[in-house]
């Protein structure tokens, strides 16, 4: 019985999660909205691609939710999902503010609490930011 309310309240969670994040792929969420994304991402574990966050639409997601997408990286690190995908979506996209804010972010939070794994970077500082993947 226990885990059929555990699967329940993860079920629930999970279209919880993928109600918000569909309108957050299009256009920038409230305060409210975006605290309840993140509430919820600290609810316990997550599958990006069941809520609809794959890296095929990350980029999106950056543009118009930097914080949120942001706090999904270290989700999806957390998880053990295959960070690599993600972190190229956006290494792809056109440079803007909002994915150097996001990479930006995710070096400092990875270094500081996740000491492993991908590193961003930017190779060339004088012409338009290439973002690579190192190890």
């Amino acid at each position: 019985m226990r885990d059929i309310n555990a699967k329940t309240r993860y079920e629930e969670r999970e279209t919880k999660l993928r109600e918000l994040i569909q309108p957050a792929l299009k256009e920038a969420l409230s305060i409210s909205q975006r605290q309840k994304v993140l509430d919820e991402l600290k609810c316990g574990p997550l599958n990006a691609r069941n809520v609809g966050v794959t890296p095929e639409v990350m980029p999106e997601l950056v543009e118009n939710n930097p914080v949120v997408s942001i706090d999904i990286l270290l989700k999806i690190i957390e998880e053990g999902d295959n960070i690599h995908e993600y972190l190229s979506s956006i290494t792809d996209m056109d440079m803007s503010v909002h994915s150097m804010e996001v990479v930006n972010r995710y070096n400092y939070l990875h270094d500081k609490i996740m000491h492993k794994g991908s590193r961003l970077i930017c190779k060339n500082y004088d012409a338009p930011c290439t973002l690579y993947l190192t190890d």
